[in-house]
């Protein structure tokens, strides 16, 4: 299998304007993938008909999404801007995230970019794009790959902030797998009284039927 070091990658994502990047094993997500199953069971997930037990066990598997993969390559990319749009009359907030261009587009094209550089580099090999339109659990790809670890409000802490958007590769490259972070919120827990709607029901937990991003999904 083509296999290339790991600061070649960080090199070329620069090139395409990826400001972080890991890689983690394609190893099963056991441990994530029993964390599934049970806020689905626990009816946290809501009603989404997409969202359903088969979509869990894909989405930890990696194996089943690329059959070969040796590693999974994990990006993160800021969308914090402080700038606030003027306030107009009878209008609504809208998420930062959603200001700029559709975020799956434009990530899934550096994503495809930088594969195209890699493949100069050692030739083809198998390759599988996911923006937060797949099973593949990312904010757990991204953990392993040593780009943040989990706040208690759920959300992935990386070294550029949690206002990331999240994207990964599934491949067959044999790349050197990235040391995991060893930070955690400490005795942090101002998050969970911050949440306006009560969704953080513990440290770690999200009752996504209380959080308004449910709402637009």
């Amino acid at each position: 299998m083509p296999r290339i070091e790991r600061a070649r990658i960080d090199a070329l994502a620069q090139q395409v304007g990826l400001a972080l990047v890991g890689c983690a094993s394609a190893d099963a997500f056991l441990e994530a993938r029993d964390v599934a199953l049970e806020r689905l069971r626990q009816g946290l997930m809501g009603t989404l008909p997409w969202y359903h037990e088969e979509r869990i066990l894909r989405g930890t598997d990696p194996q089943v999404i690329l059959p070969g993969a040796r590693c999974i390559i994990a990006v993160a990319v800021s969308y914090w801007t402080p700038a606030e749009p003027a306030p107009r009359p009878l209008t609504g907030r809208v998420a930062r995230y959603a200001w700029g261009q559709d975020y799956h587009k434009a990530l899934k094209e550096r994503l495809r970019a930088l594969m195209r550089l890699l493949e100069r580099e050692v030739g083809p090999f198998r390759w599988k794009v996911y923006v937060d339109d797949g099973p593949l659990l990312e904010r757990e790809v991204a953990r392993r790959a040593g780009m943040g670890w989990f706040g208690k409000n759920t959300n992935i802490l990386t070294p550029i902030g949690s206002w990331v958007f999240l994207g990964e590769v599934i491949t067959d490259l044999v790349i050197p797998p990235s040391p995991p972070l060893k930070k955690t919120c400490g005795r942090c827990s101002a998050c969970l009284p911050a949440c306006p709607t009560g969704a953080l029901i513990a440290p770690y937990v999200l009752d996504s039927r209380r959080c308004i991003a449910y709402l637009t999904i």
